[in-house]
């Protein structure tokens, strides 16, 4: 067994919780490595006397958004081997004691170097169950979530010496689909959340620009949203922002704003760096998910727009079928859970709008109850 220079390498993707995470992680754990990844490039930082340095490599994707949609299994895999390499040229380097990571491959892989003396223990986040998704209109997505995932997610477990899941539903979940329990140790993950704006002048703030994020699916509920915007906008200039990478459901969504008549009201944007968040969303009244299908994966873990939004102080109007989140919604007052029909959405979104700085009040007492976690109780480290 080689000598760990360092106590812990965490590797994930970029997500509502990640600059949160990676400070208090830092606060705890000084020597810490933490490798992130977006989309479009991955990085690994270091922090030394409250400075971070980072070294950063481009992943793969296109320019164009309905290529890099089409090659996006190729670019995936691709992307997955530069993520590993560039892990493995600290691994090599520092030796560390433990090795957090996300997605389904890269636990796999990083458990290679358990028997080769370089880290002592492999630690596996799982943040969905793919399997719940069983729509069948698109076979490839059907045979992938339905029986590819479930063996990456088997085979990420077993390699693993803990596993960190978003939510209990997913061991539930997986203990059913194997009909017995396949991990060695696991635990639910708590996320810790941040201010991303000023949360008084974000709590002065008023808008009128409803926010979509993430990817475009047929049960996202945007075109509920979409089909509201005629009657809203006789309330208001009331528009929506969709920021979101390119998917097989963006033309239904555009076609149907054409039909509406609001299709210069809904601004599709794209793919948007983290980094032009702040002041496209800060402009914003609310942030959606309403989640038309009940049986959705998405039901079974901890949805990452809701804590975009929520670190944004963006009020939130979701659905019944928001998941995990519907009973801390509806006991902190952080928005409105409204029915899967137009005339909700768009009560949901006047009641927002007229009482915008009571609920961003409620979200930011809310954000301030959740700062001073333990980092390695949220690791599963102690």
């Amino acid at each position: 067994m080689r000598a760990h220079k360092i106590d812990l390498l965490f590797v994930s993707g970029e997500f509502f919780s990640m600059n949160a995470m990676n400070n208090l992680l830092w606060k705890k754990h000084k020597n810490a490595l933490v490798i992130n990844y977006s989309i479009r490039k991955c990085w690994a930082s270091s922090s030394k006397d409250g400075s971070v340095k980072s070294d950063e490599l481009k992943l793969f994707y296109a320019k164009n958004e309905r290529v890099n949609y089409l090659l996006s299994p190729v670019f995936m895999l691709l992307n997955i081997l530069v993520i590993f390499l560039l892990a493995a040229k600290y691994i090599f380097r520092f030796a560390p004691k433990t090795i957090i990571s996300d997605s389904y491959i890269l636990p796999v892989m990083f458990s290679i170097f358990k028997p080769l003396g370089f880290t002592r223990d492999t630690i596996y986040i799982a943040g969905d169950w793919h399997a719940a998704n069983k729509n069948k209109k698109r076979l490839i997505s059907y045979f992938a979530n339905v029986y590819v995932f479930p063996w990456l997610d088997y085979l990420a477990c077993k390699s693993s010496n803990a596993v960190l899941n978003y939510a209990n539903k997913i061991s539930i979940a997986r203990d059913a689909y194997w009909k017995k329990s396949v991990v060695r140790k696991e635990k639910t993950i708590v996320f810790p959340l941040i201010f991303k704006v000023n949360p008084e002048e974000a709590i002065a703030a008023t808008g009128q620009s409803i926010c979509y994020l993430g990817l475009l699916k047929p049960d996202s509920g945007l075109d509920l949203a979409i089909s509201s915007l005629n009657n809203l906008r006789k309330h208001g200039d009331f528009e929506i922002i969709v920021i979101g990478p390119y998917s097989h459901s963006f033309l239904e969504f555009k076609e149907l704003a054409e039909r509406e008549g609001v299709s210069k009201y809904v601004r599709f944007m794209g793919f948007v760096e983290r980094e032009d968040f702040q002041k496209i969303i800060s402009k914003c009244l609310c942030g959606i998910s309403m989640i038309k299908d009940k049986n959705s994966y998405t039901s079974f873990t901890f949805q990452g727009k809701i804590g975009d939004y929520l670190q944004y102080l963006l009020p939130l109007v979701v659905s019944q079928h928001v998941g995990l989140l519907k009973e801390t919604i509806e006991r902190n007052k952080l928005g409105i859970i409204a029915d899967t029909s137009t005339i909700s959405f768009t009560d949901a979104v006047l009641t927002i709008y007229n009482r915008q700085q009571e609920y961003k009040r409620n979200i930011s007492d809310y954000i301030k109850l959740n700062q001073d976690l333990d980092i390695d109780s949220i690791l599963g480290l102690n």
